[in-house]
């Protein structure tokens, strides 16, 4: 979802025809936009389904690398640990309907 959500600010801030680079610590999403999921994750393949989609409208791409989680600045995020209000995005795009449940 991680990877949709800043698929979705690169269109929203009007990003087209380029390339980015996503580290991220969570190899399952790697391998899902490898084509590697497996076939049991099946909300995993309608994200990274959904998200391909969106980024080929807008002629984006994105090369996702590992890292270790003691090396992932997003890690505290995931943890509950924000940033100070003036480091964050601001949101000015959709959230999947599905997901919508999950934001306040």
């Amino acid at each position: 979802l991680a990877v949709e959500i800043g698929a979705r600010v690169l269109v929203a801030q009007g990003h087209r025809n380029e390339r980015f680079v996503v580290r991220t610590d969570n190899q399952t999403v790697i391998n899902a936009f490898q084509n590697q999921a497996p076939r049991r994750l099946t909300e995993l393949t309608k994200i990274v389904t959904r998200t391909k989609d969106l980024l080929a409208k807008s002629q984006l791409s994105l090369c996702l690398i590992h890292v270790p989680s003691a090396d992932n600045i997003a890690d505290s995020v995931s943890r509950g640990v924000f940033p100070p209000a003036n480091q964050r995005l601001t949101l000015t795009y959709g959230i999947p309907p599905d997901v919508t449940d999950f934001f306040d």
